[in-house]
């Protein structure tokens, strides 16, 4: 990993954003998507002292929860054909947990580009979606072939006209 010169840290004892002057730098970091594919991304990040794990999701979370992805094209679920899960993300709001030497991240919801939903909501941009609970507790079943997201709560910061659930090949807007 190379970076500039990063600024001084006055109490290296606590959670910080490493700061190149004066503004948090950006990493470059990797995700891997369901297909196996790599999904760059550019997002501030944490360092977290081996005591200060406990405030490092509260720091996370002020700092860079939502992160551009570019439009890139992410498979949400494990592929029965190429594609069947995949949509164009234009940005992740991710949490997570740190540990002693290590932290694990996680989508909480993803801001995607659903062509149908754009046209019928005149280029209103992305809408946000989320994993259902089911989902995040026991993964993808074999059972489930529709491998569904459900509509996400929050607004999303370019547009709050629509969320959508989403299933491999169709959408449908939802109403709130």
């Amino acid at each position: 990993m190379v970076s500039p010169d990063l600024d001084e840290v006055a109490d290296r004892t606590t959670v910080f954003v490493p700061k190149v002057a004066g503004q948090p730098y950006r990493w470059k970091v990797t995700g891997i998507d369901y297909a196996g594919r790599q999904v760059a991304m550019v997002t501030p990040l944490l360092a977290v002292p081996s005591s200060g794990s406990a405030k490092a999701r509260e720091e996370w979370n002020k700092i860079a929860s939502a992160i551009d992805v570019g439009g890139a094209e992410v498979a949400f679920g494990p592929p029965d054909k190429p594609g069947d899960t995949t949509a164009r993300v234009q940005y992740i709001d991710f949490t997570g947990e740190a540990e002693q030497f290590t932290g694990t991240p996680w989508m909480v919801r993803a801001h995607i580009t659903i062509p149908a939903l754009s046209a019928i909501n005149r280029g209103g941009g992305p809408v946000a979606v989320r994993y259902p609970p089911a989902y995040v507790k026991d993964g993808f079943q074999l059972a489930d072939p529709a491998k569904l997201f459900s509509p996400s709560t929050a607004r999303t910061p370019s547009t709050s006209r629509a969320t959508a659930t989403v299933a491999a090949g169709s959408s449908s807007p939802v109403s709130r």
